[in-house]
């Protein structure tokens, strides 16, 4: 899973704890599901470019 993560990331100051989550058949066909988590700290301005992985990018 590790093609997932990007080489790049401008402002990322540090990143641990990446976690990975490979869902069931069921839960891809009826739920919203995570792929995979982490901790990252980072600086302003945060960006990443991806022409892949067709998915909602989330932070808090």
């Amino acid at each position: 899973m590790n093609y997932y993560i990007p080489k790049v990331e401008p402002g990322l100051k540090l990143k641990k704890g990446l976690y990975f989550y490979e869902p069931s058949e069921l839960t891809k066909n009826l739920y919203f599901y995570v792929l995979w988590g982490g901790e990252y700290i980072v600086e302003s301005p945060y960006s990443i470019r991806r022409n892949y992985m067709n998915s909602f990018l989330v932070f808090l």
